[in-house]
């Protein structure tokens, strides 16, 4: 992500969202406070969708048929809230 946020700022762009997994936070913060202008934010798992790599079981936003998930509805909702109001800015 840091990568991809230099290459965005050497392009000029103004405003950027990266959105990263729940046991990305630490990245997450760091990110903040690296890139003032951009923001990034966590969503509440830690994938997109569930899965099972190495005989772990990964919680996901989604199922893996890519409905989300009840539980994740309103939190998400106000992730979107969020990115509008940046974007909205």
């Amino acid at each position: 992500m840091e990568i991809f946020s230099k290459i965005l700022e050497g392009l000029g762009y103004k405003k950027v969202i990266g959105i990263l997994d729940s046991n990305k936070e630490k990245i997450c913060k760091q990110l903040n406070r690296q890139h003032k202008n951009y923001r990034y934010i966590t969503i509440p798992e830690e994938d997109i969708r569930d899965k099972s790599i190495q005989n772990k079981n990964i919680s996901g936003i989604c199922l893996k048929i890519c409905i989300l998930k009840e539980e994740c509805k309103e939190e998400i909702r106000n992730i979107f809230q969020q990115i509008n109001g940046y974007f909205n800015s």
